[in-house]
């Protein structure tokens, strides 16, 4: 089945139990799951919504293992499906220009989820004691 894929990715199943997901990770995660619903050669039309929605209890699952994720990936991921029904919408890309403006949704969002759940550094000078 092709969700399994979301479930036990690489990048997850080489992590200790005990290291929760990052934020950077699900969203790639979840971006995959979704790509692969829409895959017309492996996914039937009628089974699509359920392969959506299958993604998203998948993803679920992992942010109710880290809780403090949830809005960051969440916000992440709204960002990334407007930019993905933009994509769909727009009649006057080529399929190729369509599936680039498509993998650039992705890492444009993969990107923002790991600009803000950077550390930022401190630009105050220490006080001398």
């Amino acid at each position: 089945m092709l969700l399994l894929a979301f479930a036990v990715s690489p990048s997850r199943a080489d992590a200790p139990a005990s290291v929760p997901p990052s934020a950077y990770g699900l969203v790639l995660e979840h971006d995959q799951c979704q790509r692969e619903c829409h895959d017309e050669r492996s996914v039937r039309v009628t089974d699509r919504h359920t392969c959506r929605f299958t993604c998203d209890v998948l993803l679920q699952t992992e942010l109710d293992a880290a809780p403090q994720l949830t809005e960051l990936v969440s916000s992440t991921l709204a960002w990334r499906d407007a930019c993905v029904a933009e994509c769909r919408q727009d009649r006057a890309l080529t399929r190729t220009d369509r599936e680039t403006c498509l993998l650039t949704c992705t890492e444009s969002a993969a990107a923002l989820c790991v600009e803000t759940s950077a550390p930022v550094a401190s630009t105050a000078a220490p006080v001398a004691g």
